[in-house]
């Protein structure tokens, strides 16, 4: 005597979303995308990113772009994030730090800049 199992069936060909939901704005460039990004958090403080923006352009300004792109030692990092600072007093410790670290590989450019190059920003 063989059993029969009875099986479901799938109503219609709705296909299942798999993994993590693209919450990324959709834009045509880094400035848009800027633009549209809402706040995040970046070593547990809420980072703006149109202050983080900013920091390429002023990165530039300062003569610091270059040195950015490389290894930095602790005591060069302060002293980078201070410059930074007493160019645009409206952005903070954190939001320097971010910028400097959306400099750093792929996957922190990824989750800064959403992909885009840092360099864009600079007029």
């Amino acid at each position: 005597m063989q059993r029969t199992v009875k099986r479901a069936k799938s109503t219609g060909s709705k296909s299942k979303k798999v993994g993590r939901p693209n919450t990324q704005p959709n834009a045509l460039d880094i400035q848009e995308y800027m633009q549209q990004k809402q706040k995040y958090i970046h070593k547990s403080k809420t980072i703006d990113p149109r202050s983080v923006a900013k920091v390429p352009q002023i990165l530039h300004d300062i003569g610091q772009l270059e040195t950015v792109q490389g290894r930095l030692n602790k005591g060069q990092y302060e002293k980078i994030i201070h410059q930074i600072i007493e160019a645009d007093p409206t952005i903070t410790i954190e939001e320097a730090d971010a910028a400097i670290q959306g400099f750093k590989g792929k996957v922190r450019q990824q989750r800064i800049y959403g992909g885009y190059n840092p360099q864009d920003l600079i007029e």
